[in-house]
């Protein structure tokens, strides 16, 4: 689970949008010095800027987003920037926005051929930090895990470095944290995981309530009842899965189009933990029976699609026959609860 900036994973990629203080110092138009010696670093710079208003419309709201889909403007950018060379461009940048295009057309492969050389080569350049999630968006989709990790540890060791403040969008190091633990519970290393996203929880509870840090604190609730779950520890994950709920009513954080999952059928567990929890306090016992039977279905899914090298289809097909002695007997105590007497119809009452 991976939040796009989309909220990445983005992101979407899969991380937040640089803040302006970055983007300001890696958007230097050149000077007259650097023009007369680079000819053409104007037209660059130009091309640069109008492909920065493109991929910040992409980031934005999802009715931006489908109008840049309709009229293939996106799609338009990359034509530009490839016929312009900006694959091998002097202006590092271009090729910064170059992949940073592939990765929102999905071309993953392409994202990850043009944006580590560069990154690799111009880690230090500004320019390079808002490129790196879009890099590490593009590793995650392709469940290519230490790389990814890789890339938010790099992104994160020069937030710090750098001491680049998060003035636009002070959750922009939380959603990192929270991508960096999502990959480490891939990589199997479930206390690097849990660590990461206490971190999360401990670092929004500091910052301004702003929605893209109710989101990260939704995630990182989320994240952490389900490696609770994975490394053995069901009692404190059921604990937190009721928290995430709290957070997260009706699970609208975690089903939205800036969430997305490696592989597709892992977002079957976290619905599971939360129809658990829900089911747990429900309104009514047809309510509990209802929620019971999606925890038991969610579990029974992720059992029959996941392959058997998946880490955790066994336990899944534990978590399985637990959720199925918890609906029946959930079924049970509603067949055997007393029966509302029927009022009687007002209409229909014979009248002495």
């Amino acid at each position: 689970m991976r939040l796009r900036a989309t909220l990445a994973a983005v992101l979407l990629a899969s991380v937040a949008s640089v803040s302006s203080v970055s983007r300001a110092r890696a958007d230097t138009p050149p000077s007259l010095w650097e023009s007369a010696k680079s000819p053409g670093a104007r037209d660059r710079y130009g091309l640069h800027v109008q492909a920065q208003r493109v991929l910040e419309l992409v980031r934005g709201p999802h009715e931006a987003r489908i109008a840049l889909q309709r009229f293939g403007q996106l799609d338009h950018l990359r034509a530009i920037l490839e016929e312009n060379g900006a694959e091998t461009s002097p202006d590092v940048r271009l090729r910064f926005d170059l992949g940073e295009t592939y990765e929102e057309l999905e071309l993953h492969q392409d994202a990850i051929r043009v944006l580590a050389p560069a990154i690799a080569a111009h880690e230090d350049d500004p320019a390079a930090l808002p490129a790196m999630p879009s890099l590490a968006g593009a590793y995650a989709k392709l469940n290519r895990r230490k790389e990814e990790r890789d890339v938010y540890v790099m992104y994160l060791r020069h937030l710090d470095d750098r001491q680049v403040k998060d003035a636009t969008d002070p959750s922009r190091r939380a959603q990192m944290l929270g991508n960096l633990a999502e990959s480490e519970m891939g990589l199997l290393n479930m206390k690097g995981a849990i660590a990461g996203y206490e971190e999360v929880i401990t670092l929004v509870g500091q910052l301004p309530s702003i929605p893209s840090a109710h989101a990260s604190l939704a995630l990182a609730e989320w994240g952490l009842a389900v490696a609770l779950d994975r490394s053995g520890d069901p009692t404190r994950a059921k604990a937190e899965a009721r928290k995430a709920i709290s957070v997260d009513p009706g699970m609208r954080i975690l089903n939205s189009e800036n969430v997305f999952f490696v592989p597709g059928y892992e977002r079957l567990w976290y619905i599971a933990l939360g129809a658990a929890a829900a089911a747990e306090t429900a309104d009514t016992l047809k309510d509990a029976v209802e929620l019971r039977q999606v925890t038991e279905t969610c579990f029974l899914k992720y059992a029959s699609v996941a392959p058997s090298d998946d880490p955790w289809v066994g336990l899944a097909k534990v978590r399985l026959a637990e959720a199925e002695k918890l609906r029946k007997a959930a079924e049970k105590k509603l067949a055997s609860a007393p029966k509302k007497p029927a009022i009687p119809d007002p209409d229909k009452v014979v009248n002495f």
